[in-house]
């Protein structure tokens, strides 16, 4: 900047003069300067253009000052000097109010934002050069404004994205530009409805830098905000609105319909680990069953000699302890059915079994002369339907086979 673009810099609530110029930039209303009176208490900038270098700094305590609205002088430190620097601006911000900076969070605000004032900007903070980072796609449109409100808007196209998860709150919503300037983002009436917040994206409207409204689609509050008192703006935010529905329906949709397939698979899986837990447990009953039956001598079944993991050790072939033994009847001192083998609790090769120290290994039981069965009972879940009504709207249905 020149000495006289400082004097223009420096001039709080006039028309912005590069935009007076036909220069397309973000100030309106010349009043960003004093943004950074909101954090610190000096400010300095230090410019040159044309071979001219100039300084000039300003103090809270100097604006403080000022009274009545009447104008007051910054302080000239270097008042075009001969300089061979390149053109350029610093600007430096001094006596922090803040008892501690976050530079992190500040780099993470910056590095958001970039994309949507669509300038080659190369911002530095700290020795880190901030880039822009998009959030993933899932997918996107392009959408062209329909006719009927090209007159309102022009013919601008509105580009929808859908983040694969919930996007932070500054990532949200459809970014508005004009001419690639950046004045708000919004998600329209759809904000807060159910998976709005993955959605993002940007239209630019050049129409509403161009025209000259009785009420202007901007104003001087610089809250990032267009004028809902414009029916411009009216009409553009509604044709955001309306698409962004298109697609939150459309996403809520498929939702469901993930949803329900993965419960139906977590459901399946519940239904099986319940089936094995009842077909282990009445597995290990009928162990139970037939080591009763064998210590009454009142066998009804056979023991399955198969090797079980989870099976009662039983005596017989194996080389772990059971805590039974085989017991029968007293020999019959050679006189053949005197006493019935199959009764008696004599410690001694027999059908029947009496607490005591031997070796076997796990069995399993099974009916007499049957096949060993993998499962015996099968669990779903059901839903009430006309052809299988329940009391109840849902639930689990046990089978046996």
């Amino acid at each position: 900047m020149s000495r006289v673009d400082l004097e223009h810099f420096f001039t709080m609530h006039g028309e912005n003069v590069q935009r007076k110029r036909g220069k397309r930039v973000r100030g309106r209303f010349g009043t960003g300067k004093s943004a950074a009176f909101g954090i610190a208490k000096s400010l300095t900038i230090d410019t040159r253009k044309n071979g001219e270098r100039n300084v000039v700094s300003l103090h809270i305590n100097d604006i403080k000052k000022a009274t009545s609205g009447k104008s007051f002088d910054v302080n000239e430190l270097v008042v075009d000097e001969t300089t061979v620097q390149d053109d350029g601006t610093l600007v430096e911000i001094r006596e922090f109010m803040t008892s501690r900076l976050d530079v992190e969070a500040a780099i993470n605000y910056i590095e958001k934002h970039l994309a949507r004032y669509r300038l080659r900007a190369n911002v530095i903070i700290n020795g880190h050069s901030c880039k822009f980072k998009e959030p993933p796609v899932k997918s996107s449109i392009t959408i062209s404004a329909p006719r009927e409100i090209q007159q309102h808007i022009g013919s601008p196209d509105l580009t929808i994205k859908v983040a694969p998860f919930t996007l932070d709150q500054d990532e949200r919503g459809i970014d508005i530009l004009s001419d690639g300037i950046w004045h708000e983002t919004t998600l329209g009436d759809v904000d807060g409805k159910e998976l709005s917040e993955r959605l993002f994206g940007e239209v630019d409207i050049p129409l509403l830098e161009e025209v000259d409204d009785d009420i202007a689609p901007f104003d001087n509050t610089r809250n990032n905000l267009l004028n809902r008192a414009n029916p411009r703006v009216v009409i553009l935010i509604a044709w955001i609105s309306q698409e962004l529905e298109k697609i939150r329906l459309s996403l809520v949709q498929d939702e469901r319909e993930r949803r329900k397939t993965e419960q139906a698979k977590k459901l399946e899986q519940e239904a099986q680990r319940m089936a094995d837990i009842l077909n282990e447990d009445f597995k290990n009953l009928m162990i139970d069953l037939e080591v009763s039956r064998r210590i009454t001598g009142k066998s009804k079944s056979k023991i399955d000699e198969s090797v079980s993991g989870q099976g009662t050790i039983l005596p017989g072939n194996g080389d772990q302890i059971s805590e039974w033994q085989q017991s029968g009847q007293p020999h019959g001192n050679g006189r053949k059915g005197k006493n019935s083998p199959e009764e008696g609790d004599l410690p001694r090769e027999g059908s029947s079994l009496i607490p005591g120290v031997s070796q076997g290994s796990p069995k399993e039981s099974r009916d007499s002369g049957s096949k060993r069965r993998s499962g015996l009972f099968s669990i779903e879940f059901v839903n009430s339907t006309i052809d299988y009504l329940r009391t109840d709207s849902e639930g689990w249905r046990l089978s046996r086979h």
